[in-house]
């Protein structure tokens, strides 16, 4: 398999005993340098000791590439585990964002087995995104919805746009592959964010917007 190549495989354990770790996954962990591009983006306020109260989100909402992505069946571009009658268990070897959903008492709407009335987490990541193509996910959600204060928004993006400066290598020099990255890195950050309060100053109910 070329690690190169972005194509993401799911996972059949009962296929792959000898092996736990899914081909997407083995793959990213070689990748670490994805953390340059790769961010999470918290909707509340405070922090340690700073912290005026406990942020406690009333939804989760995830952007990103594969890295965060159930599909429609619950399947990840990682582990999936079936039983012995071949039923997908989407809960089983969680991937982060649903560690962190239940973190929260949560529950993913695309993995949702115990038919939670309403799952509070809801992902719209797409397999490939790059950092331009993650705009296109938030402007979509944007265009019926909006990011409410209470919202916890989640973001990792960048794996791809370093998979084809790989695949770029040699042919473009390292300068120029390097240079392309941290202008990439820079369109992953926010571009506009209200001020965080203060120490004392305690959260702000209105919303934060994090684009322009």
């Amino acid at each position: 398999m070329n690690l190169l190549e972005p194509r993401p495989t799911l996972w059949n354990w009962n296929e792959h005993e000898s092996d736990p770790l899914a081909p997407l996954t083995a793959r990213a962990a070689r990748f670490t340098l994805t953390a340059v591009v790769g961010i999470s983006l918290l909707a509340g306020c405070g922090g340690g000791t700073s912290q005026v109260e406990a942020f406690v989100p009333d939804r989760i909402l995830t952007f990103g590439d594969e890295l965060s992505l159930l599909t429609a069946e619950g399947k990840k571009y990682g582990t999936n585990f079936v039983d012995d009658t071949n039923v997908l268990k989407c809960n089983s070897s969680p991937i982060w964002i649903q560690t962190l959903a239940a973190r929260y008492g949560m529950v993913y709407s695309q993995c949702n087995p115990d038919n939670v009335a309403t799952a509070k987490a809801r992902t719209l990541a797409v397999n490939g995104a790059t950092v331009d193509g993650m705009a296109t996910q938030i402007q979509g959600f944007l265009a019926g919805d909006s990011i409410q204060g209470q919202d916890l928004v989640t973001v990792l993006i960048g794996m791809h746009d370093i998979l084809d400066a790989y695949a770029s290598y040699p042919t473009e020099s390292e300068a120029i592959l390097t240079a392309r990255l941290q202008s990439a890195g820079a369109r992953a950050l926010p571009r506009r964010s209200t001020r965080w309060p203060q120490r004392g100053q305690g959260c702000s109910s209105a919303p934060r917007q994090m684009w322009a």
